[in-house]
């Protein structure tokens, strides 16, 4: 699961990119729960990238995260 992800920005999607490759050249499948602007399901080569629905960062726009799991994780 990633907090955060966005399929237009660097560093966390190449690391993510190159799971997937890795999970494909080994033969395993990968699933990633990533917030987006809908819920769907991607097939990649090396598994899935599942898109769960969640509010943009209101500094980032390019982002989007899991605002309520990140509240129940600060206040149990």
């Amino acid at each position: 699961m990633r907090n955060s992800y966005s399929p237009t920005a660097g560093g966390v999607r190449t690391y993510v990119d190159q799971k997937f490759q890795a999970a494909a050249r080994l033969d395993h499948s990968l699933t990633v729960i990533a917030p987006g602007t809908e819920n769907r399901v991607e097939m990649r080569e090396g598994g899935k990238l599942v898109w769960v629905e969640a509010p943009q960062l209101p500094f980032d726009r390019n982002y989007r995260m899991f605002w309520r799991a990140v509240g129940r994780l600060a206040h149990p």
